[in-house]
């Protein structure tokens, strides 16, 4: 779980806070990727599958906002940051 959230989440693994578990229980995870889905398309994949199959919730810290960036001149995935 500690390695799939922040894929999800597009944050760095030293901003993700929660139980000790997370990084010590391990999961098998099966899944297939829609035919056709886009690299852009896989965290939001991710946040769907966690939410729906681990019940997780995400939180901002308080006082934080989520505020998306102008993405990089490449064929990437935009990027994001804490505000």
């Amino acid at each position: 779980m500690r390695e799939l959230i922040p894929l999800a989440y597009d944050i760095r693994p030293f901003q993700l806070v929660g139980p000790d578990w997370l990084g010590a229980q391990r999961f098998d995870i099966v899944a297939t990727l829609s035919a056709g889905a886009t690299q852009e398309q896989v965290p939001h994949m991710l946040q769907a599958l966690l939410t729906e199959r681990f019940k997780l919730t995400a939180h901002l810290p308080e006082g934080a906002t989520w505020k998306a960036t102008e993405p990089e001149k490449t064929d990437g995935p935009a990027r994001g940051s804490w505000g």
